[in-house]
């Protein structure tokens, strides 16, 4: 990096720059990807010209503006779109580490997952909530890979999860037993007299209601 790059991405960091100024740094070094990819972060910076930057940055950088809390609220969601639709180009291992960091706005584009080790990052992504999991639970699709991931995770013993979870017919055996005793004595005792509930599980749920 030179000397003058260096000096234009301070200043840039500094945002004490108003947007004829910007598009000054901009008309002189759009061929410079650092600082083309710097400005359109500026808050100032004119929302037409960079919405014309954005498809030419790396999705690593398109991420990292989604996250900017200091970008322009317009550009951040422009990112956003922007990146659920390369997502499906990009490689799988490249997938999972943007998944790793990515905020709770773009987790929630790729509830359709069913792939298990991309549902496990975004399970274990620190910005995954109850909402995202009960999102990838009601979900209409097939949803044994999500009940897979989720019944090593955490998540498992969350009772708003667990409740969700116990309206779901087709709720593998394994899963009920490991969420039962989370699951609210008056939901177990509707649960006690649905007939479709597999018997082992009705089993199980009898017997913790005498317990109780």
């Amino acid at each position: 990096m030179g000397k003058k790059e260096l000096e234009i991405l301070k200043k840039l960091q500094s945002g004490n720059l108003d947007s004829s100024k910007l598009l000054e740094i901009y008309d002189e070094y759009k061929d410079n990807y650092r600082i083309k990819s710097t400005l359109i972060q500026h808050p100032s910076f004119p929302v037409d010209t960079a919405l014309n930057i954005i498809s030419s940055l790396f999705v690593s950088d398109i991420l990292k503006i989604t996250k900017n809390k200091r970008t322009n609220p317009f550009i951040r969601k422009k990112c956003e779109i922007e990146f659920s639709q390369r997502y499906n180009k990009i490689p799988k291992g490249e997938k999972i580490s943007l998944l790793k960091i990515a905020p709770l706005n773009l987790l929630e584009h790729f509830i359709g997952e069913q792939d298990e080790k991309i549902l496990k990052t975004i399970i274990e992504n620190p910005n995954c909530t109850e909402s995202l999991i009960i999102k990838l639970i009601n979900r209409e699709i097939e949803k044994r890979s999500v009940y897979s991931v989720l019944i090593d995770s955490r998540w498992i013993n969350n009772r708003e999860i667990c409740y969700a979870m116990s309206f779901d017919r087709e709720l593998p055996i394994k899963v009920w037993i490991a969420i039962i005793g989370n699951i609210k004595t008056n939901r177990l005792k509707e649960l006690s007299n649905n007939h479709s509930i597999h018997e082992i599980v009705r089993k199980n749920i009898l017997g913790i209601l005498k317990r109780d």
